[in-house]
């Protein structure tokens, strides 16, 4: 694989020359499906590999590479049905929200013409475990806060748990 690592520029027709083999992009969602990574640290740990391997002629493919690539190679990823999953035993849980805008006009436009653009946010909030998974999520108003929502997020979450942070 590493003699192959970049080699390889396969054309399709639509959009750039392929940087990455197949070979590549495999043997990086394998590591990141055995390490149970998300894509951005999988990136930074290949990164991390290379460089312990002193091959700064090689790169890790980016995230959003492995992504898009990850479909096309007909790999599957495991699923784990109720009573099978791995992350049943957690001890703990991390919650946190992220606001979105629902309609409006961008700050660009609104800057631009001097309007004083009316914008509604809405706020998803989502309780993660160790493994990244999301275990419980809902949708609100921007005015709640994440620890009005912990025991409608805990009811959605089916195991015991040690301990809950919020930010």
């Amino acid at each position: 694989i590493i003699k192959n690592w970049q080699s390889e520029q396969v054309h399709d027709g639509m959009g750039s020359s392929r940087k990455y083999p197949n070979s590549t992009i495999e043997a990086c969602l394998q590591i990141r499906m055995v390490l149970k990574l998300p894509l951005r640290q999988t990136q930074g740990f290949i990164d991390y590999l290379l460089e312990l391997m002193k091959r700064p002629d090689l790169k890790s493919p980016d995230y959003s590479t492995l992504s898009a690539r990850s479909g096309t190679l007909g790999l599957t990823t495991p699923r784990f049905k109720k009573g099978e999953n791995p992350t049943s035993d957690i001890a703990a849980l991390a919650i946190d929200s992220t606001g979105f805008k629902v309609f409006g006009l961008d700050e660009w436009h609104s800057k631009k013409h001097k309007l004083n653009a009316k914008r509604t946010w809405k706020k998803a909030h989502f309780g993660v475990n160790n493994d990244h998974y999301i275990q419980g999520a809902l949708l609100t108003s921007k005015d709640v806060m994440d620890f009005q929502v912990v025991d409608q997020i805990l009811e959605q979450v089916d195991h015991e748990l040690e301990a809950v942070t919020m930010n």
